[in-house]
């Protein structure tokens, strides 16, 4: 870029300059509203109180164990997936006193990601705010309490890092070993759909490891039960969920079912439905075409929701807006075409690896599991516009002001689309969200000391957690739903009412 600057004229550097510190003053506008939503918007979102939160709360003591029971598919869920996410969510919970601030989990990950690819990849943090909320679905779980976004943002992590080790020609450093563990560790400790692509990604990140640095330990005569030790105990952390259900419950992705050499193991429930097109018998992978570009039904773009898109076939499909993909899908193959170095062919390996192992993937379709595809799509384009030789005229298009302004260009248009509810605050608390959801006809008939089982419509399942004794404080109560008598077990059985909205 300072080449480019060279060849400029006077007024070209000083509009140059000014473009630059535009597009840095909305970047942290975006950031800052985006900061204050989620610190002050109440997530409202069905899985955040049907069970991140609650599971969160239990985590740090919030609530205690016995005063919250979950029922026969929550419970299982709790003891089998992945919740460092819910842990970091109770944490922030735990020192603020405000359920609001478990929003900061997802939104501190991304404040993360861009200081990460600033530091390593020499990516202006303008240029990163800009291109990856761009997405909409990183927009939209950077302020939720959803897991999706930081299981994901460690995920690219972890490949990004390993595609340095195969760029740089310098050995890895204890500061990339540190980075590869902590990354590998909270994104399959998050997600249980991550442990098998984790699994595959440390695979190339051992061969590196092995090349640059653990053939010349052992060459040199050292001490090899140290280093054993040590890699032994770092998969040991990384993969501590599997092994841990693997050992209490007979079953590595506990409670859902699988089978091994034709034995189904221990299980409390089958996988979730694979998204469909009604009409269309598709396989997994084609399926994943399809939402990848956002083909069903209106080419490109639809309005998004926190699940993807496309309102016909539910929330399934889409979510990377589909014109967006194909872009940097083009920009990749440019890139590539006008200068095939090593960084580049090892971009478009990483990325077909990717999107190989990625549309195998259960649920595919579903694009907010994966999030981190697009985001590392966007992070190599970046990498490879701000840190690739291009000749002076290549330059004059191909860098990173050009790239912040499509990206600011594609993030208005998704504003508009979804009319900006994802980047603006509504200071909507969590104190209006309770009152505008609780039946307080219900909670009058609450007692202190009380084991009360409360039946509750299916579609307000998720607003069970709010009846319970953590937001009643000073009484001290236990509640768990049930709808029939076997359910509740001799318990004060009462009934919501009041139909929320």
């Amino acid at each position: 870029m300072e080449s480019n600057i060279k060849i400029m004229s006077g007024n070209n550097i000083y509009y140059g300059r000014a473009l630059d510190y535009c597009l840095l003053f909305i970047a942290g506008a975006l950031l800052l509203s985006m900061g204050l939503k989620a610190v002050f918007d109440i997530d409202r979102n069905f899985d955040s109180w049907a069970y991140h939160l609650p599971f969160a709360a239990k985590l740090w003591g919030i609530i205690p164990g016995e005063a919250y029971l979950l029922d026969g598919y929550w419970q299982p869920r709790f003891d089998g997936f992945g919740l460092l996410g819910e842990f970091f969510q109770g944490f922030f919970w735990f020192i603020s006193g405000r359920p609001e601030t478990a929003n900061l989990v997802a939104y501190f990950s991304l404040l993360i990601y861009f200081l990460f690819l600033k530091k390593y990849f020499k990516i202006p943090l303008h240029l990163s705010v800009l291109g990856l909320l761009a997405i909409p679905l990183v927009q939209i779980h950077a302020t939720v309490s959803y897991v999706d976004l930081p299981s994901s943002i460690a995920m690219a992590v972890l490949i990004m890092t390993t595609y340095r080790s195969y760029v740089s020609s310098e050995p890895i450093k204890t500061a990339d070993l540190i980075i590869l563990f902590v990354s590998a560790a909270i994104a399959a400790n998050m997600r249980l759909q991550f442990v098998p692509i984790v699994f595959v990604v440390l695979c190339f990140t051992g061969y590196q490891l092995w090349i640059k640095s653990a053939k010349v330990y052992f060459e040199s005569g050292r001490n090899s039960w140290l280093l054993f030790f040590l890699v032994a105990l770092a998969l040991l952390v990384i993969f501590a969920t599997p092994i841990k259900n693997l050992f209490l419950h007979g079953n590595p992705v506990y409670p859902v079912v699988v089978k091994i050499a034709g034995i189904e193991l221990n299980h409390r429930e089958l996988p979730p439905l694979e998204p469909s097109i009604p009409g269309n018998d598709l396989a997994r992978p084609i399926l994943w075409l399809y939402s990848l570009f956002e083909t069903i039904p209106k080419p490109y773009f639809n309005g998004w929701s926190i699940g993807g898109g496309q309102e016909t076939v539910g929330d399934q499909f889409g979510g990377y807006f589909g014109a967006y993909v194909i872009l940097n899908i083009l920009l990749l193959l440019g890139l590539s075409y006008l200068n095939w170095a090593k960084e580049t062919k090892l971009a478009v390996i990483a990325m077909v690896l990717m999107s190989v192992v990625v549309a195998l993937m259960p649920s595919s379709p579903r694009l907010r599991y994966y999030m981190f595809w697009m985001i590392v799509l966007v992070s190599l384009n970046f990498y490879l516009i701000c840190n690739l030789a291009f000749s002076v005229a290549q330059a004059r298009f191909l860098n990173s002001r050009n790239a912040g302004l499509i990206s600011a260009s594609v993030l208005s248009w998704v504003i508009i689309v979804t009319q900006g509810v994802y980047v603006r605050p509504y200071f909507y608390s969590f104190e209006e969200y309770y009152k505008k959801h609780v039946d307080f006809v219900l909670l009058k008939q609450i007692q202190d000391g009380d084991k009360v089982c409360i039946k509750i419509p299916r579609e307000h399942e998720h607003w069970l957690f709010l009846y319970s004794s953590v937001f009643q404080r000073p009484l001290q109560y236990a509640i768990k739903s049930g709808s029939t008598a076997e359910d509740c077990n001799g318990w004060k059985m009462l009934e919501e009412v009041k139909v929320g909205s």
